[in-house]
């Protein structure tokens, strides 16, 4: 039996290991930094960042 590494940690290392430029460049296609508009980067959806506990919200 073997751990499961993740999608994401599986291709960060797939990218820093690769040595052919063309897939460089192709996985750089699919990354960005870009802000989530519907959650301001707060990585939760809009109910559970209604939640507040004393007028706190959870992120």
């Amino acid at each position: 039996m073997r751990s499961f590494e993740g999608v994401i940690p599986n291709l960060r290392r797939r990218y820093r290991e690769s040595k052919s430029l063309d897939i460089r460049i192709w996985m750089e296609s699919y990354m960005s930094h870009k802000r989530c508009e519907e959650c301001g980067g707060k990585r939760l959806r809009p109910e559970s960042l209604a939640v507040q506990v004393a007028w706190y919200t959870i992120d």
